[in-house]
């Protein structure tokens, strides 16, 4: 996988296959009021939680980053199938094909085909921010910042409502 910011490959994919024999289960969630009845009899009474029955082996990934650019492991999961795979099979329903896959955001990948065009996406893309200048350097030193500070309670203080937090104000004044 790729991002758009680092050069070469940014992160590898692993998939999760468990190996062994089918296994009963409720996704979302488990209702006491189910015990003793038959999965495959439940799965037709139930809307809303999820699927339930007999399943194939779980599946999931793993997204280990190829560097210090993002946590070693940024994204898992251990009931969904790996992005790549949703990203194809997205991808498939207008019969194009994904080439290479690049991650945008936390959640957020897009799939493009070997013209270089988004042909597949999961996740919201990241918005572009329009307000913001092409040259940052003629505003140095117009910027201003406020950053907000905890203040401490001390162990004898009964009064938590005087923990009120701390400001402080950089740069000048902003506008109101």
């Amino acid at each position: 996988m790729y991002r758009p910011d680092i050069d070469g490959v940014a992160y590898y994919e692993f998939e999760i296959v468990e190996t062994g024999r089918p296994r009963r289960m409720i996704v979302h969630g488990v209702l006491d009021s189910v015990r003793g009845i038959n999965p495959v009899d439940l799965s037709d009474r139930i809307s809303g939680i999820g699927s339930v029955g007999l399943h194939r082996p779980a599946r999931g990934f793993i997204i280990v980053s190829t560097g210090d650019h993002d946590f070693p492991i940024p994204h898992f999961s251990f009931e969904h199938p790996p992005p790549s795979v949703q990203l194809e099979a997205i991808a498939s329903k207008d019969n194009k094909k994904v080439t290479r896959i690049w991650k945008l955001d936390a959640l957020t990948y897009a799939g493009e085909d070997e013209q270089s065009r988004m042909v597949a996406q999961l996740g919201q893309l990241p918005a572009l921010i329009k307000i913001l200048p092409d040259n940052f350097g003629e505003f140095k030193g117009k910027i201003s910042s406020t950053i907000s500070i905890p203040r401490r309670l001390r162990l004898n203080d009964e009064q938590p409502s005087r923990a009120m937090p701390g400001i402080r104000r950089r740069g000048p004044k902003p506008p109101h």
